[in-house]
Protein backbone atom coordinates (compact mmCIF):
# COMPACT_ATOMS: atom_id res chain seq x y z
CA UNK A 1 0.00 0.00 0.00
CA UNK A 2 0.87 3.55 -0.50
CA UNK A 3 3.24 2.71 -3.54
CA UNK A 4 3.30 4.93 -6.15
CA UNK A 5 2.62 4.15 -10.30
CA UNK A 6 4.87 5.70 -12.00
CA UNK A 7 3.91 5.79 -15.93
CA UNK A 8 6.15 5.64 -18.99
CA UNK A 9 4.07 7.50 -21.13
CA UNK A 10 4.70 11.13 -21.47
CA UNK A 11 2.62 14.13 -20.03
CA UNK A 12 -0.07 16.28 -21.68
CA UNK A 13 2.87 18.87 -21.93
CA UNK A 14 4.62 16.78 -23.98
CA UNK A 15 2.39 14.94 -25.47
CA UNK A 16 1.20 18.99 -26.89
CA UNK A 17 4.46 20.20 -27.69
CA UNK A 18 5.02 16.67 -29.85
CA UNK A 19 2.10 17.51 -31.90
CA UNK A 20 3.23 21.13 -32.01
CA UNK A 21 6.95 19.27 -33.57
CA UNK A 22 5.24 17.54 -36.25
CA UNK A 23 2.31 19.61 -37.58
CA UNK A 24 5.80 21.86 -38.14
CA UNK A 25 7.16 19.18 -39.44
CA UNK A 26 4.52 18.19 -42.15
CA UNK A 27 4.24 21.84 -42.62
CA UNK A 28 8.02 22.66 -43.23
CA UNK A 29 7.63 19.21 -45.85
CA UNK A 30 5.04 20.81 -47.78
CA UNK A 31 7.23 23.77 -48.88
CA UNK A 32 9.49 21.38 -50.51
CA UNK A 33 9.76 20.65 -54.25
CA UNK A 34 8.08 17.61 -54.72
CA UNK A 35 10.78 15.53 -56.14
CA UNK A 36 12.78 16.78 -52.90
CA UNK A 37 10.02 16.00 -50.55
CA UNK A 38 9.81 12.39 -52.26
CA UNK A 39 13.54 11.75 -51.91
CA UNK A 40 13.17 12.78 -48.38
CA UNK A 41 10.64 10.90 -47.04
CA UNK A 42 11.87 7.90 -49.70
CA UNK A 43 14.92 7.84 -47.28
CA UNK A 44 13.74 8.86 -44.20
CA UNK A 45 10.26 7.13 -44.07
CA UNK A 46 10.71 3.99 -46.09
CA UNK A 47 14.69 3.09 -45.35
CA UNK A 48 14.98 2.88 -48.99
CA UNK A 49 18.94 3.19 -50.66
CA UNK A 50 20.22 6.16 -52.32
CA UNK A 51 20.23 3.43 -55.70
CA UNK A 52 16.97 2.78 -54.75
CA UNK A 53 15.26 6.33 -54.50
CA UNK A 54 17.33 7.17 -57.61
CA UNK A 55 15.63 4.49 -59.74
CA UNK A 56 12.27 5.70 -58.70
CA UNK A 57 12.85 9.12 -59.32
CA UNK A 58 14.21 8.45 -62.48
CA UNK A 59 17.99 10.17 -61.37
CA UNK A 60 21.16 8.85 -60.45
CA UNK A 61 22.33 8.21 -56.78
CA UNK A 62 24.73 10.80 -56.40
CA UNK A 63 21.54 13.48 -57.38
CA UNK A 64 19.78 11.22 -55.36
CA UNK A 65 22.42 11.78 -52.57
CA UNK A 66 22.10 15.53 -53.02
CA UNK A 67 18.44 15.85 -52.56
CA UNK A 68 18.14 13.99 -49.41
CA UNK A 69 20.89 16.06 -47.94
CA UNK A 70 19.13 19.54 -49.32
CA UNK A 71 16.34 18.51 -48.72
CA UNK A 72 16.87 17.78 -44.66
CA UNK A 73 19.24 21.16 -44.37
CA UNK A 74 15.94 22.89 -45.72
CA UNK A 75 13.76 21.05 -43.35
CA UNK A 76 16.33 21.78 -40.08
CA UNK A 77 16.25 25.50 -41.62
CA UNK A 78 12.64 25.99 -41.69
CA UNK A 79 11.88 24.35 -38.59
CA UNK A 80 14.87 26.40 -36.78
CA UNK A 81 13.07 29.55 -38.07
CA UNK A 82 9.81 28.75 -36.88
CA UNK A 83 10.93 28.00 -33.49
CA UNK A 84 12.64 31.09 -32.66
CA UNK A 85 9.54 33.35 -33.37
Amino acid sequence: MGEEVHSQLPGPDKQAQSRRELKDVLAALQTLPEVDRAAVLMRADEGMSYDDISAALGISPGAAKVKVHRARLMLARTISRKENL
